[in-house]
């Protein structure tokens, strides 16, 4: 048994019909899209922003220091000078000044007295600016050289030479003391003393001549 099924809806026959249904789809679809926007448009008005106050610093000048007249100072300063000086009326009586005393030298004469002699004396033939090196080599002799006279006026001249190793050449006797004992000591005291440390790196010749003078003074 066959059933058929229509959409259609009319009075006379009974059946149901969409056009009423479709033409207030329509009418709501042109109610929303258009005639609301149009009216919101028109009808509703933003609030327009304000913009707050602005307010603009002001520098506030500075107090100016008081400065006090210069003349002012000046004139202080003078017054306390002539405060602090006195003032000596008329002319300066030279009797009245009191004689400058002599200074007592004899202390000093003393001490110059009790400094002793020198014992050794070194001389370098050509121009040498290596002091150490000199009072180095009198250190070392001066160690040895003990003589049994004591008698700063007797004094024996010896001539030896320094190689840049530090090493010496045969001790001559240039002067003699007149003491053949005096003047072996003397020889003796430069041999024992050798070698010498090497001559300084900034010397520029390789060895050194030196004449030595020996006194058998006390110390």
């Amino acid at each position: 048994m066959a059933s058929s099924f229509s959409i259609k809806n009319d009075t006379s026959t009974g059946e149901f019909s969409f056009v009423p249904v479709i033409f207030i789809s329509v009418l709501f679809h042109i109610f929303v899209f258009f005639v609301v926007p149009l009216a919101t448009k028109f009808l509703w008005q933003p609030k327009q922003y304000i913009r707050p106050p602005t307010f603009q610093l002001v520098q506030v000048p500075q107090p100016k220091a008081r400065v006090t007249p210069k003349k002012k100072a000046v004139k202080r300063v003078k017054k306390k000078a002539k405060r602090a000086v006195p003032q000596t009326k008329g002319r300066v009586n030279p009797a009245k000044t009191k004689p400058v005393e002599e200074e007592d030298l004899s202390e000093l004469e003393d001490l110059l007295n009790e400094i002793p002699p020198p014992i050794s004396q070194l001389n370098v033939g050509k121009p040498f600016k290596y002091d150490y090196y000199i009072r180095n080599i009198q250190s070392k002799v001066e160690r040895n050289w003990k003589p049994s006279i004591n008698d700063g006026s007797l004094s024996v001249v010896l001539k030896f030479t320094i190689f840049r190793n530090g090493s010496i050449s045969a001790v001559t006797i240039s002067k003699s003391s007149g003491h053949s004992t005096l003047d072996n000591l003397g020889v003796r005291a430069i041999t024992l003393a050798a070698p010498f440390g090497k001559l300084p790196h900034g010397y520029p010749d390789t060895r050194i001549d030196l004449t030595y003078t020996l006194i058998p003074a006390a110390r």
